[in-house]
C-alpha cells in the first residue's frame, strides 16, 4: 500500500528510460508554449510601443513602463527557455537538474507574470485570462509528478485568490469609510 501510494504521488523513482522520456516531452511542448508566447509578447511589446507613440490610447507613463518590463522579462525567460529546448530536442546532453531547475524558474516567472497582469486587469474590472492562460500553459502542457503539480497550481490560485479578495476588501473598506462620511451627525 504504502509503495502505491509513493507511486501515485509521484515520489518513486523513475528509471532512466520514464525520466529520458518526459523530458523529452517536456521540451516538446515547452518550445511550441514558448513559440507562442514570444509572438505574443512580441506583440504587445509593439503595441505598448505603438500606444507610447501615435496615442492611440491613453495610458499614463507607469502602465507602459510596467507592462513594457513584464512583457520584455517574459519574453526573455521565453527565449531563454526555448534556446534550451531546442538544444535539448536537438540531442545536446543537458543534466536532468539544470533541466528541472530552468523550467521550474520559466514556469514560475509565466505563473507570476499571469498573477500579475491578471490583477491589473481585475483591478480595472476586467477578467484573469492572462492568470488562467498561464495556469493552463504550466499545469496541461507540462508533465510534472502529481505533487508539484497540486503544490504548483495551488499556491498560483491560493496568490491569486489573496490579490482579489484584499481588492475586495480595500473597496469594502473605501465604501464604508465614504458611507459613514455622508452619513450625518447625529446628537
Amino acid at each position: 500500500m504504502k509503495e502505491k501510494l509513493k507511486r501515485w504521488s509521484g515520489l518513486s523513482e523513475h528509471s532512466p528510460y520514464v525520466s529520458e522520456y518526459i523530458d523529452s516531452s517536456n521540451m516538446k511542448s515547452i518550445s511550441c508554449m514558448c513559440i507562442f508566447v514570444i509572438f505574443v509578447e512580441l506583440w504587445m511589446t509593439i503595441r505598448t510601443i505603438g500606444i507610447m507613440l501615435f496615442k492611440i490610447e491613453q495610458r499614463s507613463p507607469e502602465w507602459i513602463a510596467t507592462h513594457m518590463r513584464l512583457y520584455l522579462v517574459l519574453l526573455g525567460a521565453s527565449v531563454i527557455m526555448l534556446t534550451m529546448s531546442v538544444a535539448y530536442i536537438k540531442g545536446k546532453k543537458i543534466n536532468h537538474t539544470k533541466l528541472m531547475t530552468v523550467m521550474c524558474i520559466y514556469t514560475t516567472v509565466c505563473v507570476g507574470f499571469g498573477m500579475y497582469i491578471s490583477y491589473l486587469d481585475y483591478l480595472k474590472g476586467e477578467q484573469i485570462l492572462s492568470f488562467l492562460t498561464m495556469i493552463l500553459f504550466v499545469g496541461c502542457l507540462v508533465v510534472w509528478r502529481p505533487y508539484i503539480s497540486v503544490i504548483l497550481l495551488a499556491v498560483g490560485y491560493a496568490c491569486n485568490c489573496r490579490n482579489e479578495c484584499q481588492h475586495v476588501h480595500d473597496i469594502c473598506r473605501f465604501s464604508h469609510d465614504k458611507c459613514r462620511q455622508l452619513q450625518p451627525e447625529t446628537q
